[in-house]
Order: structure tokens, then sequence, then C-alpha cells
């Protein structure tokens, strides 16, 4: 078995009936053309939503399992070497080199370039990051993280880590490495769109003003209205050796190339699960 073929291979139920949960997910409100996050002044963000009950599948028991060519996504197996993710240094020395080879060996790249700073998503009542680790709560509403205006900046970022930068029409493929630190179940899983059932036209242009990391950050991400030709489904019960890596940006595509995603409550979670805790990690590979 190729080193891809064991990367893509999951643990889980085999393929068989699909299973669903109904659960409730957060658009961007019909009509609304101007959305805008502002993190460093909160009474100035505009994100009008709308909660809509959607069907999620289970995606272990998908009878193919997904790839990052066709939805757009990908549950793969990969044990780090990180002793503890709370710390920032052992996380950019360790972690960034391993996701970097991971995501290399997953797109056939010769190298792929991570940001220096990975985001830590917990529940307002779980532990935060340790010193210097960006420390976020779940992402509630359905998005993604860049446009075509925004990407080549973070791609810049990234490469620039390695003394590398963007040429002039440069291909740039971006991507999320996303990994829970908590034990299964997830009283809080990521919802993942499947990038087949989204059209352009369901996508809006939001601005973002400053970050944890950045407060004068200015920046792009879309929003998705909410259609019911979308096709929804999550990876349940995940632990710390998976990683769920999705799409963020295809340059090489036309049409929609990152795959919306959220975080939604999952109704069949125990009560007393412990809070969902996860490590993201963007990432590129930039092409000739």
């Amino acid at each position: 078995m190729s080193l891809i073929a064991r990367l893509r291979r999951g643990r889980g139920a085999a393929p068989g009936a699909d299973r669903s949960v109904e659960a409730w997910l957060h658009h961007l409100h019909r009509g609304e053309a101007a959305p805008a996050n502002h993190a460093d002044d909160p009474a100035r963000t505009r994100l009008p939503l709308e909660a809509h009950k959607v069907r999620l599948r289970d995606l272990r028991r998908a009878a193919a399992p997904p790839t990052l060519g066709r939805e757009g996504f990908a549950l793969v197996r990969h044990r780090s070497g990180v002793r503890d993710f709370d710390d920032l240094e052992e996380v950019q020395s360790v972690y960034l080199p391993e996701m970097e080879r991971l995501l290399a060996a997953l797109t056939g790249a010769p190298r792929a370039f991570a940001l220096d700073r990975p985001i830590l998503r917990a529940e307002t009542h779980a532990r935060p990051g340790g010193p210097g680790i960006l420390a976020e709560g779940t992402a509630r509403v359905v998005h993604t993280d860049y446009t075509p205006a925004s990407v080549r900046g973070a791609a810049a970022a990234a490469a620039q880590r390695h003394g590398a930068g963007v040429p002039a029409g440069a291909r740039i493929a971006a991507f999320t490495l996303w990994r829970v630190l908590s034990p299964p179940p997830q009283d809080r899983p990521l919802a993942l769109c499947d990038l087949r059932s989204v059209r352009a036209e369901d996508l809006v242009v939001g601005r973002s003003y400053g970050n944890a990391g950045s407060p004068g950050y200015e920046g792009e991400f879309h929003l998705l209205r909410h259609r019911r030709r979308h096709r929804w489904g999550w990876f349940p019960d995940l632990d710390e050796g998976e990683v769920v890596v999705f799409r963020q940006h295809n340059s090489a595509i036309t049409g929609p190339s990152a795959c919306p995603h959220s975080a939604f409550a999952d109704p069949r979670c125990p009560a007393d699960a412990p809070p969902r805790r996860s490590l993201e990690l963007r990432a590129f590979v930039i092409g000739g």
C-alpha cells in the first residue's frame, strides 16, 4: 500500500447504511450583501445569520472515502510527535514541519508552507491555550477562511518562513489541517460541505478586521447562503491520531474551490461529554 493510501485510511466503521444526524447550522441571512467581522471592535461586527436544520452524513460510513480532489476534504491517520499542544515553541518546531510533510504527501507537491500560528479552538468553558497560542472559540457560522483576493498574502507569509516567495502568477492551493485534542465524542464537531454542491452565487464576501495575533489585520472570507442542494457531512468520534484536511482555495479551479465548514452542536452527544478542543493549521502549496 502506498504512503498516500495509508495516510488516507481513517479508522472507523466499515462502509454501510448511511447514518446521519439533523443539526442546526448558521448561514448568512438572506439579503445581506456586506458582512463584516471586527475582532477588535465587536460592536461594529455585522454578521446577520439565520439557522437552518440540515442533515449531515456520517462520513466514516461513506461507501467511498471523501477526497481532497472530489469533495474537498479527507480524513487521514497521523500520529504527531508533539507532547504538549499548549507549548507554542514545540508546536512550531515539531508540528508545523509534520503538517507540511503530510500536506506535501497528500497533494504530491514537493513542499508545503504552513502559517506559523496554529489556532486552538475551544468552547469558553474549556481549558485555554498556553502562552503564545492563539485561542479562539469554536466557529459556529458556515464560512470559508479565504477569498481569491486574500489568499495570496497568507501564502506569502507562510512561504516567508522558509525564505521563499510567491512568484507572480503562481498557482496557490490553501488547506486547513484540523486535529481534535479532546477525547471522543465531540460536542461541537466540524461540519463539512461537499464542494460539488456549492455554486458561486451561494458565497458572499465578508471583510475581517483584526484578530488575536494581528490587531491590524484586514482580510476577506466567505459566508454561505443556505441552499437545499448543499450536501453536508462530518467525521464523528475523532481522536488525536486523526487529521481532517480540507481545501480552502485553489487558484487553478474556476468556480468555488473552498470547502464551507462550521462547528455544530451534535444533538446525540451526551451532556457530560468533555468540551471539544482542537488545533487548526493553515498551509499552502505554491506552484508555477
